[in-house]
């Protein structure tokens, strides 16, 4: 174990953590915790419960589950309290507790993942303060963008006040928020704000996407991984698979509100649906295929990008984000409109 200079302990609380190892949920969270144990610190996990009660058990990490009565988990949890408003009481409630095991652990450090609720109001009320790092995910900022503007300066200013540092997974997700802000929290927050991808562990699946790959024969793969809604325009890619001859077949990995009507889609017959899968074996798909398809217009730096970029899978791609950015270092990234066609002409091009 590389033992840190200085070894503290640091809380790190989040709306998501892995229930067990292969649980795709907060798998970000779970590798930076991973990684700060590596470094010798004493790593204290804050977060809702999973559906047996429990947190992965990671060796070397203390895991505090705390009880949310369903407010958090898939598909998020901002349609969870949609779909059940009371849920927002077990929010609440969540909010409290963690509060409380803050308050009793006396970390050196916290890092809260979401400006709201693990900065604001967990962090905050906990009124430990020597060192707060916040990090800031896409639909944390998309949240924000839709407040009113007094409502939103006020909860970044409070943020601003309690956080030694802001962190964000893309430049663009930064400037957005930056853009909604007047000058003097503009400043402040530039003096704060750091982008920095998250950390990022891909084990190794290269013997079962052998087998898969076996499996599905030599035919042209594609594969498409996201939660079934509009915003994720998977719609594109079925339709894609249409204009390649012979067509592709279209590994769509994830489910969600829109799966019925993209499986009655011209094209549709050419898909797999496989549904929401654990993370190994969603891993294993990318790893098999010849080119991801990324359609999305709201993810700003994409795990699934990154995860086939580092299986050396190439990717096509529409602009959202960082990833044209992306693109420009990277040659297995080919940005493309956001058309069936110019999808299908960019994956020809990359499995002729």
């Amino acid at each position: 174990m590389n033992h840190a200079r200085t070894a503290v302990r640091i809380a790190i609380v989040a709306t998501s953590y892995p229930s067990h190892p292969l649980d795709p949920t907060g798998h970000f969270v779970r590798a930076e915790s991973l990684a700060l144990v590596e470094q010798g610190h004493d790593v204290h996990i804050i977060a809702p419960a999973g559906p047996e009660g429990l947190l992965s058990n990671d060796e070397g990490l203390t895991s505090w589950p705390i009880t949310h009565a369903g407010a958090f988990g898939w598909p998020g949890a901002m349609s969870r309290l949609r779909e059940k408003p009371w849920r927002l009481f077990g929010a609440a409630a969540f909010a409290a507790l963690a509060s409380d095991r803050l308050r009793r652990l006396r970390p050196t450090r916290i890092i809260a993942h979401w400006m709201i609720p693990c900065a604001i109001p967990i962090a905050s009320f906990s009124r430990i303060t020597e060192r707060v790092d916040v990090v800031s995910h896409g639909a944390d900022v998309r949240f924000l963008l839709s407040l009113p503007a007094p409502v939103r300066e006020r909860i970044v200013g409070n943020v601003l006040s309690l956080a030694s540092s802001i962190r964000f997974a893309a430049h663009a997700t930064y400037a957005a928020l930056a853009h909604s802000l007047p000058a003097e929290l503009q400043t402040r927050l530039h003096a704060k704000a750091v982008v920095a991808l998250p950390t990022l562990n891909v084990p190794d699946v290269s013997l079962e996407a052998k087998r898969l790959r076996q499996q599905l024969g030599s035919s042209p793969l594609a594969v498409t991984v996201s939660r079934l809604v509009a915003s994720k325009r998977v719609d594109l890619a079925i339709a894609a698979a249409r204009h390649v001859r012979p067509p592709f077949r279209l590994g769509v990995l994830g489910d969600g509100p829109e799966r019925e009507k993209l499986s009655r889609l011209p094209g549709a017959e050419h898909a797999i649906f496989q549904g929401f899968l654990p993370r190994n074996q969603a891993l294993a798909w990318i790893a098999a295929a010849d080119v991801l398809i990324h359609a999305s217009t709201t993810e700003a730096a994409p795990t699934a990008i990154r995860e086939a970029r580092q299986c050396r899978i190439p990717v096509v791609a529409c602009d959202a984000g960082d990833v044209a950015l992306w693109a420009q270092r990277d040659h297995g990234i080919v940005v493309v409109p956001p058309s069936p066609s110019a999808i299908a002409s960019a994956v020809n091009q990359l499995i002729a």
